[in-house]
Parts: C-alpha cells; structure tokens; sequence
C-alpha cells in the first residue's frame, strides 16, 4: 500500500505523469526470453576477461539446440570489454571482429544486448579513454573492497559540460550501424549502486544541474535520448524504483545474485507497484533446481524469463535433461 500511495502521490503533486506504453504495444522482440552469459561465467570461473568469441557462440548453440530457443536476446555479460571501461573498446584478443560476430547472431536471429558500467571509467588499460579526453572523468575514485583489484577507477561527472556529447560518442558506436559500430540491440547497465556519495567529494562541474539521485537521473535521461536517436527500438535494461525514473528505462531489471526466489519476488512486486507499466527483467542468478518452477513461471507472469544459466544450476544440475554431474545425496537444499 505504501509504495501504491506514494506513487498516487506523485502524480497528485504533479511531480510524475505514467508515459510508458502498455506491455503489448513494445517491440516484438523484447518480448523473446533474455539469455544472459553471467550464470555459466560464475560456474566456470569466467567473470571478467575469460570469456570470447568461441565460449559465447557455444552458449548460443546450446540455447538453439538443448533449449529449443530460435529467438533469443543474449545479453554478453562481464566482459566483452576491456576491464571496467565505459568507453566501448573491445577486447580484440578475445572478439576479433566483434561486429561481425554480432551481425552473424542477428542472421540467427537473435538480438544482442551488452553489459556496462556507465557511472564510472578505469584510465590504467593503457590509453587515455574518451571521459578523460572530453573532461567528463571526476577526480572521485572507487575504493572500496571490490576496487581492490580494479585500481584506477574514477565516477564520470554527468554534470560536466561535455557529458552529452560523451555520451552522445558512446551510443553511436554501440547501436550505430556504420563503420566501426557494434550495431548492438540494447545494453544492460550494472552497478548503477555505485552512485559517488556528495558527501564526500565536491567534484561536480555544474551542481546546480543536479548532484546524488539528481545526477543519476540526468545521467538516464541524456543516455535515454541520445540512444534512441540512434536506434528508436534500442532495448534499455536497468533498475528503478522510483516512478519518477520510469520513463528513462525500458526493462526493469530485479538484478541478480545475493539473493533467493523469495526476495526476488518481493522485488519484483516493488517493481510492479512502483514503475507498473515497466516490463520486467526477472534476472536469473542464483539459481537451484528446487527454484526453477518458483522463478521462471513467476519471471513469465511478470513479462519476460531471464535464463542465466544454459549448461547448469549451482547444485549441479543439468536442464533440460535433469542430469545431475554429482550424486543426488551431495546435494545441499540452500
């Protein structure tokens, strides 16, 4: 009810007017099943830079072939990129020709969507990137126990005068078609909690334009504009609560990992209450075989599964098959 009258609220004070359009007026394919690489990663030790061209074909194959999917929006997760830059370089060593691997997954069939980090930008892969090119990379940087291994990492300033026009380079060369463009479908944007605090660093060069929840939300609404310049159907997939946020996303992401099927659906109801008319990304990590039918029949109800794991669950059991590569009495129900 809380969250219900807050929303009420909002509107009554005119501070939020619904402008989504309804679940059956969106784009065909955002309604095919999200199939994100990042479950398999964790299970194979993959996060980071060890997957590349030939793990996620495989990954597609096995999606085609054991799950029957003719359709699938893949989200290449963590990281396809160099480690932890928004600036869009990919990593040749592992994607050749990563254009070309994109247009041979449309010829499939399938959409390709692609994991990012935009709030901030790491300047030691060896070049200096686009946010310190334009003057948009803030003096704020990440410390804490996750950026221990990931030194260098500094909060791009969305408050800085040329933060569009990075912005407006950056969604070129992901969705655009030309030359030297990924021609990608959509991006799923991750770690959007690592808001730098305005407590503890006056490095804005224009305050006045919004600092904490205000610059995140100029942050959405420039990328929102700019992307859609570029690709009108391009599929962005984030997380909101706020109703005030709704119109900047296109899929609401519950996000992943940390949690069980019992938060995830809590989540998924502030979601559905909150941002009503947003359709959801049920995420899918972690997951046990005993939450299969809890999770993905729940995911379908709200819009959209989102598969995170092709070859196995985290109790070792493969799907479809139900095979499982351990003896069912070393099984722990968690």
């Amino acid at each position: 009810d809380a969250i219900t009258i807050f929303r009420n609220k909002l509107m009554e004070l005119g501070l939020y007017t619904p402008g989504k359009c309804k679940f059956s007026e969106i784009p065909i394919w955002w309604k095919n099943p999200f199939v994100c690489t990042y479950g398999d990663q964790m299970l194979e030790r993959r996060v980071g830079q060890l997957i590349n061209e030939k793990w996620v074909t495989e990954q597609v194959e096995l999606a085609e072939k054991e799950w029957g999917m003719e359709n699938i929006n893949l989200i290449i997760d963590d990281s396809w990129q160099l480690p932890h830059a928004f600036e869009p370089i990919v990593d040749q060593n592992r994607f050749p020709d990563f254009r070309g691997f994109i247009d041979r997954l449309h010829q499939r069939g399938h959409h390709v969507i692609l994991w990012q980090t935009p709030l901030f930008d790491k300047i030691t892969n060896g070049f200096v990137t686009r946010a310190q090119r334009l003057g948009v990379l803030s003096d704020y940087e990440y410390t804490g126990p996750y950026f221990k291994n990931f030194p260098g990492c500094f909060a791009i300033d969305y408050t800085a005068d040329n933060a569009r026009q990075f912005l407006q380079e950056i969604v070129e060369i992901l969705f655009g078609d030309k030359e030297g463009q990924y021609n990608a479908d959509g991006i799923k944007l991750d770690f959007m909690g690592l808001l730098r605090d305005p407590a503890v660093t006056r490095s804005y060069a224009h305050p006045e334009k919004g600092i904490g929840m205000k610059e995140l939300l100029l942050f959405y609404e420039m990328f929102h504009e700019e992307a859609k310049k570029v690709k009108p159907d391009v599929l962005i997939d984030c997380t909101v609560g706020d109703p005030r946020f709704e119109h900047v996303l296109d899929f609401n992401r519950l996000h992943d990992t940390h949690c069980g099927v019992i938060e995830k659906e809590i989540r998924a109801k502030i979601a559905s209450l909150g941002c009503p008319d947003l359709p959801i990304d049920s995420d899918g990590a972690l997951m046990y075989t005993h939450w299969l039918k809890s999770h993905y029949i729940s995911a379908a109800l709200y819009s959209v599964p989102s598969i995170y794991y092709i070859k196995q669950f985290h109790d070792f059991a493969k799907y479809p098959n139900g095979e499982y590569i351990r003896n069912e009495d070393s099984r722990q129900e968690l």
